[in-house]
């Protein structure tokens, strides 16, 4: 077999993360004919430990089925053996530790994707030691999905459509195309990682409504639907704010960045006036309650600190101020 008919092949994947995000990409991908190696940090592991008791994991909504990963694992070592492709599905603030982990056994073989990295795949840059594999990062993660403590995944929707960017900058086209076959959506490819850090939906969607509705997550303990429920008008005028600006910032490092409304909408389809609209009325996102049930939950620990902050500080060093972002990141500090 040559060189180039040995690309075409369906590579094999490592899934870091037992999250919404890792259960719902190992179910979409053995669905789809792939090898899975699916890893859980040990101090993390009970969603695998439930996978692996049971012997699948089983998957609700747009795919549908119980699909037996290849490979479950809490070793390291035996996940980066595993595959030459990693698909990261883990919190922003678990990347340190996790890529501390990681780092060691990577060579220049391995080809990682950051989901919804947050400019993640930076510390991991730092932490290789010259070693020099392939680093990728996306704006956002393929799925719409919840799975619950026992290894049961919702999908509730597929976005059309990810940005991705890499370092170095420019890869070969072999690893393209597998990446493409990898995926379940189109990869739109950014000059680099900093782009797609910057055109992260998370950090304009969360924060905002989540501070502005701390009475009610507090009250209601989210038993509330996050987006209709809670996005309203006057909310979705604060989160087109912060998308201003975090565009504004964008352009002073000479990005065309798209505003959330047009992603939103070219991710699930619709045609909406105002991120309020859609939040009333996309489907997608009404489908369960998914208000945290605290204020300490990801939408603020992490979306606050690895997305909200650095866009308020790279605005700071090029002179622009915003003022919106920095009410969010004060209040949010002081919950």
């Amino acid at each position: 077999m040559n060189k180039k008919s040995s690309f075409l092949k369906k590579p094999r994947v490592t899934i870091i993360g037992t999250g919404n995000s890792g259960c719902a990409l190992t179910a979409d991908l053995i669905n789809r004919g792939f090898q899975v190696c699916l890893y859980a940090h040990p101090n993390h592991a009970g969603k695998l430990d439930s996978i692996q008791q049971r012997g699948t994991l089983i998957s609700e909504g747009v795919v549908n089925g119980e699909f037996k990963p290849d490979m479950l694992t809490k070793d390291m070592r035996d996940a980066v053996s595993f595959a030459d492709y990693f698909l990261v599905a883990i919190p922003s603030y678990a990347q340190e530790e996790l890529f501390g982990l990681m780092a060691p056994h990577l060579t220049e073989k391995h080809i990682v994707a950051n989901l919804n990295g947050n400019f993640g795949s930076l510390t991991l840059l730092q932490q290789l030691n010259g070693k020099k594999p392939i680093l990728l990062e996306t704006n956002v993660v393929p799925h719409a999905s919840r799975v619950n403590n026992e290894g049961v995944v919702t999908i509730l929707g597929t976005k059309k459509f990810m940005m991705i960017g890499s370092l170095p900058t420019k890869i070969s086209s072999p690893f393209i195309e597998n990446l493409n076959t990898i995926f379940p959506c189109h990869l739109e490819w950014c000059s680099d990682i900093l782009e797609v850090a910057l055109q992260s939906n998370n950090g304009v969607l969360h924060p905002a409504a989540c501070v502005l509705n701390a009475g009610w997550i507090e009250s209601k303990k989210g038993d509330f639907y996050f987006y209709k429920d809670g996005i309203s008008p006057a909310v979705g005028r604060v989160i087109e704010q912060i998308d201003n600006e975090r565009i504004e910032i964008g352009k002073l490092f000479g990005f065309e960045l798209g505003s959330l409304l047009d992603e939103m909408t070219s991710f699930y389809g619709g045609n909406y006036k105002t991120i309020s609209d859609f939040a009333f009325n996309s489907k997608v996102h009404n489908i369960i309650k998914e208000a945290p049930s605290d204020t300490h939950h990801r939408y603020i620990s992490e979306d606050v600190p690895f997305a909200l902050v650095p866009w308020y500080e790279l605005g700071q060093a090029v002179g622009f101020e915003a003022e919106t972002m920095k009410s969010i990141i004060d209040i949010a500090s002081n919950k």
